[in-house]
């Protein structure tokens, strides 16, 4: 597996895992989630996403579908920040 590859399998993991995580959290109740965790998963959302959508704006190797499956993926962890958030 080529270097590029290895690190794109790990930003979908990382961002897999950020997104399940928020979307659990999210169904069972925003007032149950302390403030502090909502802070770290935003600062992760600010770290991660730049470079990810700049990694699949530049990859000529993924499908137009993948590119939007996984561009979901950043808008669903958004909606679910902003939504724990209120």
């Amino acid at each position: 597996m080529s270097q590029r590859r290895e690190v794109a399998a790990i930003w979908s993991a990382s961002l897999w895992l950020c997104f399940m995580l928020g979307l659990a959290l999210t169904v069972t109740g925003c007032e149950s989630i302390p403030r502090a965790f909502l802070d770290g998963e935003e600062a992760a959302y600010k770290a991660i996403v730049p470079l990810y959508r700049q990694y699949l704006e530049e990859d000529s190797s993924i499908t137009r579908d993948q590119r939007d499956d996984r561009l979901r993926t950043l808008r669903a962890w958004r909606y679910s920040l902003d939504k724990a958030s209120k």
